[in-house]
């Protein structure tokens, strides 16, 4: 009998799609962390850039500066989880879709963000020392909007599609 009710739970993981190591994946758990990371960078990007333009000649750079720290965290702790969580195969389409393309921009958007803090902290506020940075800044920024919403539509796709019980 025992034998049985391996088999039969064997073959309806097969049948299903399901992978052995997929049942030991919460996946609405690791969907939502995610979320709740995606979410992270988001909000301490959106506050990076709103003080990137509170920048004035008569301010600190102090809030910058914190809010440029907050945003090179978040990024971490988003690749971390991208490297630490153990995901379901259904999942593996965003997993490559991070590294394939979100991963590698929000690198040099971190670079090219902290070469332009290291010079607001050294230079101090100046247009000749901080206007090389707007174009690129400015596009990068609306580059992220682009390969967040990108991604999380990835994301919530495949979650739609699971809960509908259907593999990606």
């Amino acid at each position: 009998m025992k034998k049985i009710a391996i088999f039969l739970t064997l073959s309806a993981i097969f049948f299903t799609g399901c992978s052995l190591a997929d049942l030991l994946v919460d996946e609405v758990e690791v969907h939502n962390g995610l979320i709740q990371k995606m979410d992270g960078v988001l909000m301490a990007e959106e506050n990076f850039y709103n003080e990137y333009w509170a920048l004035a000649d008569d301010g600190g750079i102090a809030l910058f500066v914190e809010a440029y720290g907050e945003f090179e965290v978040s990024v971490e702790e988003l690749d971390e989880y991208f490297t630490d969580t153990r995901f379901a195969s259904g999942q593996q389409v965003f997993v490559d879709e991070y590294n394939d393309t979100y991963k590698g921009f929000m690198q040099e958007y971190l670079e090219k963000a902290g070469e332009f803090k290291d010079v607001i902290e050294s230079d101090g506020y100046t247009f000749e020392a901080m206007e090389p940075y707007f174009a690129d800044l400015d596009k990068m920024t609306e580059d992220y909007v682009e390969m967040h919403n990108k991604l999380i539509d990835t994301i919530n796709l495949q979650a739609d599609y699971t809960s509908e019980g259907m593999s990606y």
